[in-house]
């Protein structure tokens, strides 16, 4: 159960193929202040997902505030994954990436909402696989 709640290197998308992929040929979506970008590819690893944040420089020049709204988020993700988890087919791996829209800081509240809005929309997107396989890719 403690394996769960925690997010581990495998669980982060740092594959350089993938993340290439991810961006020209996946979909996404507002969840404010958070955009999500997704991608649904055959299953490599043993996770069913994998994430990658980005908070842009441009938006924030001081790094400490880029690792602070990276953690904020991370850590949302972190406890509301299970919920995914449940919906991504065995056979599949998601890749998320969010990248941080907005150019104030919000609390952990505001990020957790919108992370917990996220997944509950990739949720839906996950079973909609389970019940039609092979529909992402034509």
């Amino acid at each position: 159960m403690s394996s769960l709640f925690t997010l581990s290197k495998n669980e982060r998308l740092c594959r350089k193929k993938l993340i290439a992929e991810l961006f020209p040929k996946g979909k996404s979506y507002m969840s404010f202040p958070l955009r999500a970008q997704y991608l649904m590819v055959p299953r490599q690893d043993e996770t069913a997902a994998q994430l990658l944040i980005s908070v842009p420089k441009k938006r924030f020049k001081r790094a400490v505030t880029r690792n602070l709204l990276k953690r904020r988020i991370r850590e949302s993700y972190r406890l509301h994954k299970h919920q995914l988890y449940a919906a991504v087919p065995d056979h599949q791996t998601l890749l998320i990436a969010y990248i941080y829209a907005d150019n104030e800081i919000h609390d952990f509240k505001t990020i957790e909402k919108a992370v917990e809005k996220s997944i509950k929309k990739l949720t839906k997107i996950g079973n909609n696989h389970t019940s039609e396989p092979n529909s992402e890719h034509k």
